[in-house]
């Protein structure tokens, strides 16, 4: 039966007939729409699958489709809140709530028999704990579609009408429940940087909707707001001057400075900036530089697990250096440190030895990295289990935790890879670990920095406050890839040599060339897939990401074309501005990455894994660090060939070979370069325009970043900013 909603869009709900076509994104169906048995119309939605007899709650509009005739065209569409226990059945056997098409469903009728089963899932979904299999999450889905379910096909029309979708509106009826649209009707731009996918493309689409002009208080300040979070974030600030959030905001709301400058009085009182004197952070990054340096502070004032004087007398083994025993015994005696160092210089035979000694001295070990395959080397050169610093502290971007609800970490903590920690990560790891737990914090200050806003390994080295031993003498590799290591560190220009060449090529377009020659050489000799790692300054161009991917699918990927899903892979701009999408087919067998993080999944930005089943066109399985992830309807698009990476991404990765095309881009740094070539472990060749590899050493990105880390940690350790230690 139809009803007009308050939208433009028309509510009805269906009973399917006959189904015609179904998958994951797209069903077409006959069904009845009515109590008389003529009342029938053809149904498209993006949506399903569908099967025979399922109820459907609708929105969507009327039209004439030029073959086949008039459809109702539904934006929106959710299965319908059942009204017995067969439909229940159906309900949670659909394949379309969360978890739940497995036998444990079963056992919810059977604890709770008859319609009980029914009141239950309506009413009191807590209780479904009680039944052996089902899981918070489970249930979570359940209320999710529930809702979908029952009485908010209105709600998702108008939200459709305001041009959202999917799991945007999900999230904003999460937050907002029955009153979702009246919220977003006072103020679009209210809760904008809590919740999670909606933005301000999304906030200004309501507010022209509803009638909310460019100078409304309102859109000013929230302009505002999310112009400095964005060009923090885009240029790994923790902070901006004022004056230049304001320009940003400008530039965002199209609008004047003096019209844009008023509202940050009331900015500042909503709690998402912190004003400093002349500067202004993101409040997230001000507290989590606070929680950084508070925490140094109280790890420094604490008695370490093994005094000075229980280790005088060690002898020092003869695998080891001087440097590498004092790392040794300065990571058992001090509550927290650093281990510092380029590629080849011994920190993984220093770790080792650390983790033996302290195992002997009765201290438990726990070592961390910021990525599964980082933790995966951390591993395998130290013997000791390592994992993700994400999942043994359980840390979800986006979603706050409480340090109280994980086990506690003790004795002596190591976490690898700290360069690419950003300030959020970083505060979140200190705060997790236990007071007890004893760190040493390992990295390479030469390389990129994170990713997200901060350079945190470079702040503790300037803040000089921690205990440090930097090791720089090279014991493998000492031909070029150590060398050109050293050379770019002290800015020097790198050198052509056996295991790191540099080869010249005409333009992008040879580049691409010469790289799929030289991985044809090198998988026809001893090398596999899994050995190679093809890294490129940007997405776009003819030797950017979108381009290699696609020429080098059908070379490390047997399974043939048309057997996957194709989706968008990303857009570019040519010069003039213009737009071009790029789409991609994800088939088995590819190496992909995750390219988002995504909270409900447990996946984060980076991770990379292989695909192990395609459901066309519904899901993705994929192997990542040995769990299997299922990316299906809009999670899909989170996950992206990855035969070719950004050097950027490839941070915590390490293969034999790395291949890289280089040519002008604004991307280019000493870091990058020197990230890219300490990638390989054998052998690196460097395709493209020598002298914009030699000018890359000119250029230092983290230098650039804008922080407060340094100053605060002196603070909190009540040294002199311009004192050290």
């Amino acid at each position: 039966m139809a009803i007009k909603s308050g939208s433009e869009s028309e509510i009805m709900e269906v009973v399917v007939q006959r189904v015609r076509s179904t998958a994951d994104t797209f069903s077409v169906y006959t069904a009845s729409t009515g109590d008389k048995p003529f009342d029938r119309a053809t149904i498209k939605q993006f949506a399903g699958p569908v099967r025979e007899g399922q109820r459907w709650a609708l929105a969507g509009n009327w039209a004439e489709d030029p073959k086949w005739g008039r459809q109702f065209v539904a934006q929106f569409a959710a299965l319908a809140v059942p009204r017995n226990e067969e439909e229940l059945q159906g309900f949670l056997f659909s394949g379309l709530v969360g978890g739940w098409a497995h036998r444990s469903t079963w056992r919810v009728f059977d604890r709770f028999p008859g319609n009980e089963a029914l009141e239950v899932c309506a009413n009191a979904p807590h209780r479904l704990l009680e039944v052996d299999g089902i899981s918070e999450d489970m249930v979570k889905d359940l209320q999710m579609a529930w809702r979908r379910g029952a009485g908010m096909a209105a709600t998702y029309a108008q939200l459709t009408d305001w041009g959202l979708k999917g799991k945007v509106c999900d999230n904003l009826i999460k937050r907002y429940g029955a009153g979702c649209i009246d919220s977003l009707t006072e103020d679009p731009y209210r809760d904008m940087l809590e919740i999670e996918r909606y933005g301000w493309q999304s906030a200004e689409s309501i507010a022209r909707a509803v009638g909310i002009g460019p100078r409304d208080p309102r859109r000013l300040t929230a302009g505002l707001e999310c112009a400095i979070h964005e060009r923090t974030w885009a240029a790994g600030h923790t902070w901006l001057p004022i004056d230049v959030g304001v320009a940003s905001a400008c530039g965002l709301l199209g609008v004047d400075y003096p019209t844009v400058r008023p509202v940050l009085a009331e900015a500042l009182t909503r709690g998402h900036l912190v004003p400093e004197g002349t500067d202004v952070y993101p409040a997230a990054l001000h507290e989590a530089e606070c929680t950084i340096a508070a925490q140094i502070a109280q790890r420094l004032d604490r008695h370490a697990l093994i005094t000075p004087t229980e280790v005088a007398g060690m002898r020092k083994p003869q695998a080891l250096s001087d440097d590498q025993w004092d790392a040794v015994l300065t990571a058992l005696t001090t509550p927290i440190s650093l281990l510092t160092g380029g590629p080849g210089v011994g920190k993984t035979t220093t770790l080792r030895f650390l983790c033996q000694k302290a195992r002997q001295l009765g201290i438990a070990v726990t070592c961390l990295a910021p990525t599964g395959k980082a933790a995966a080397r951390m591993a395998e050169a130290t013997g000791v289990e390592a994992t993700t610093i994400h999942s043994r502290l359980k840390i979800v971007p986006g979603v706050a935790g409480d340090p109280d609800d994980i086990e506690p970490v003790a004795g002596l903590v190591i976490v690898d890879e700290v360069s690419m920690l950003d300030t959020t990560l970083a505060a979140a790891m200190l705060e997790r670990i236990g007071l007890g737990g004893q760190i040493l914090m390992v990295g390479d200050p030469d390389q990129l920095p994170s990713v997200g806003p901060g350079a945190v390994l470079r702040d503790l080295l300037a803040a000089d406050v921690l205990p440090r031993v930097h090791l720089d003498k090279v014991y493998r590799n000492e031909a070029g890839i150590a060398v050109n290591a050293k050379r770019i560190r002290d800015g020097e220009t790198i050198v052509s040599l056996d295991d790191c060449q540099i080869g010249a090529a005409a333009n992008p377009d040879h580049a691409t060339d010469l790289i799929v020659d030289r991985l044809q050489s090198l998988l026809a000799g001893e090398y596999r897939r899994e050995d190679i790692l093809v890294l490129t300054p940007t997405n776009d161009g003819p030797s950017g990401r979108y381009t290699l991917n696609a020429r080098l699918q059908p070379l490390l990927n047997p399974t043939p074309a048309g057997t996957g899903i194709v989706q968008r892979a990303g857009t570019s701009k040519d010069p003039s501005g213009e737009s071009t999408a790029h789409a991609e087919e994800i088939r088995v067998g590819d190496r992909v990455m995750v390219t988002r993080n995504n909270s409900e999944l447990g996946v984060f930005n980076g991770q990379t894994g292989t695909v192990l089943d395609v459901q066309v066109p519904r899901a993705i399985d994929v192997d990542i660090d040995g769990k299997v992830i299922t990316f299906a309807g809009e999670d899909k698009r989170c996950v992206t060939l990855a035969y070719a990476i950004t050097g950027h991404k490839s941070q915590g990765s390490e293969a034999k070979i790395v291949i890289a095309p280089i040519f002008p881009s604004r991307v280019l740094s000493r870091e990058w370069l020197y990230t890219v070539l300490t990638r390989a472990k054998e052998r690196c060749y460097l395709l493209g325009d020598e002298p914009a590899m030699q000018a890359c050493l000119s250029v230092r990105r983290s230098h650039d970043r804008r922080t407060g880390l340094v100053a605060r940690i002196l603070a909190a350790a009540n040294v002199d900013a311009g004192e050290g230690v």
